[in-house]
């Protein structure tokens, strides 16, 4: 029987760097500040600024880091959790919004008793939008930055269970619920539709994953994505293709893609590229709809297909990794000068350390942050006061 993929929880964003699907999902563990207290109004800048949490103990710190320099970042924000449990969050397209879990101070359960927070990057402040949501799902926002997605809901161990997907506002009020998957080991939303009018969920069972959507008038699946698990989801800029890695039984983690249609319909998946030999990492969208993905062995270069024809687009080259890590990319800036991604010393078997990093063409690569730095998103050039 498969089990949930979400059990068990990590206390450090990336304590057990050495397990196989904490990797892959690039640290995902990360908070709160008070209803209503005001929280600094970021600095607009020329060149995009990368979002990311450092990890302590009783709160994580969040920097501001400029695409051409990360390394010299500027703290703008701290956000208080329960002791040993970071945030989970992400930036809305816009670069306005952090949304966020956080398991508040005192709590003890992440799955029950964390609560999701809307923290405005231009001065208006941090407020909760809902309680008792899972810790372990990162939000999902809405291609206009409008709505974001958080979930709720756990399976008892070996059991299927309830979830539910909740939608909050940046306009403001309160989360509400959207719809519910029952009888699944684990749920959670990966993107909104291209219409904006369904949320798309990796629903788990005992089968392995599929990808299922949720509109006004109900669930409906779309299509199997693994026998196992499939998981580090990312929508292409027309929404038309959702890429992930499925981690198929006994074998390495590879790239797919499932190409979507506006009715909620779905083909095949298929094999991001058949060229390269290894575990295929991190799938990642430029703006302009062109799929970045690393691959992941020492010395692993990160490659860009040139066309959106799958089964024969050839790949360039965009960076290699040192020839003791490699690099797994999580998401484009805005502008598409720069790649966000976790640069990995070791390998998939031996993990030795893990830091950020910004790619860009001609095999430029900065380093910065540590094993407890966690991506939250890019700021467009010219956003902030």
């Amino acid at each position: 029987m498969l089990k949930s993929p979400l059990r068990p929880l990590s206390r450090r964003p990336l304590l057990a760097a050495a397990l196989l699907l904490a990797l892959i999902v690039a640290s995902a563990g990360v908070g709160f500040l008070r209803r209503g207290e005001s929280a600094p109004s970021i600095r607009a800048a020329t060149v995009p600024q990368l979002i990311y949490a450092a990890f302590q103990e009783d709160a994580d710190i969040l920097h501001l880091a400029p695409l051409d320099a990360p390394g010299r970042s500027s703290v703008f924000a701290t956000i208080k959790h329960a002791q040993g449990w970071g945030i989970i969050g992400a930036l809305s397209p816009d670069g306005r919004w952090l949304a966020y879990a956080v398991l508040p101070v005192g709590a003890r359960n992440p799955q029950k008793e964390a609560e999701a927070h809307l923290l405005s990057l231009t001065g208006d402040g941090d407020r909760r939008v809902a309680q008792g949501v899972d810790l372990q799902v990162a939000p999902v926002w809405s291609a206009d930055s409008a709505r974001v997605a958080f979930g709720q809901g756990v399976a008892p161990e070996g059991a299927s269970g309830t979830f539910t997907v909740l939608i909050a506002r940046t306009e403001g009020g309160d989360a509400r619920a959207f719809g519910a998957v029952t009888a699944a080991l684990a749920a959670r939303p990966v993107a909104f539709s291209r219409a904006g009018d369904a949320i798309y969920l990796a629903v788990t069972t005992a089968e392995g994953t599929r990808l299922d959507a949720l509109t006004a008038l109900g669930q409906s699946t779309i299509a199997p994505l693994s026998t196992n698990i499939a998981r580090d989801f990312a929508l292409s800029p027309d929404g038309l293709r959702l890429a992930y890695v499925e981690v198929p039984p006994g074998a390495l983690p590879q790239v797919r893609v499932l190409s979507l249609t506006g009715d909620l319909r779905a083909s095949e998946a298929v094999a991001a590229s058949s060229a390269p030999v290894g575990p295929t990492l991190g799938p990642a969208w430029t703006p302009q709809g062109q799929l970045t993905f690393s691959v992941g062995v020492p010395g692993g270069q990160t490659l860009a297909l040139r066309s959106g024809d799958l089964r024969a687009a050839a790949a360039d080259s965009l960076a290699s990794a040192p020839a003791n890590g490699f690099d797994i990319p999580l998401a484009w800036s805005p502008d598409g000068t720069g790649l966000a991604a976790r640069a990995i010393t070791g390998d998939l078997g031996a993990v030795q350390g893990a830091r950020l990093a910004i790619l860009a063409r001609g095999n430029t690569r900065l380093v910065f942050g540590n094993a407890d730095s966690k991506f939250l998103g890019w700021v467009p050039a010219g956003v902030g006061g």
